[in-house]
């Protein structure tokens, strides 16, 4: 079974490695670079 419910505080660690893998991806067709750390710059709010 699938359960939707609004993300919290504590889900923002794995949604931001989500949207991580999904940069990398994406990443041979869209310009992005990678920050001093290796990662996408992810903006957050």
């Amino acid at each position: 079974m699938i359960e939707v419910r609004i993300a919290n505080r504590a889900d923002r660690l794995p949604i931001r490695h989500m949207l991580e893998l999904n940069s990398h991806d994406i990443s041979e067709f869209w310009d992005m670079e990678l920050d001093c750390a290796g990662s996408y710059r992810i903006n957050s709010a």
